[in-house]
């Protein structure tokens, strides 16, 4: 008989990512953390799942400042807008 792997909770997740547990629900609703629904307002989170998110996070934090330095660096060099 396999494993079963243990969820975390909304709290949990939020107590590991270091935010409020209304941040984590706003993650879920944008579709940026995938989480199982339970009966009403109830969450549960793989940990694997939440991991994938802080990476893409990082992922797009990364891009970002790419791109801000570019911005910065075409601003400085073309004299502005």
């Amino acid at each position: 008989m396999g494993t079963q792997e243990k969820l975390a909770t909304i709290t949990e997740v939020a107590e590991h990512l270091n935010c409020s547990t209304r941040t984590v629900r706003r993650c879920v609703d944008r579709g940026d953390l995938i989480c199982v629904r339970l009966t009403g307002r109830s969450l549960r989170f793989r940990w694997e799942d939440v991991h994938a998110f802080v990476a893409s996070s990082i992922d797009q934090s990364q891009n970002d400042a790419q791109a801000l330095d570019a911005f910065i660096h075409n601003y400085t060099e073309g004299g502005g807008l």
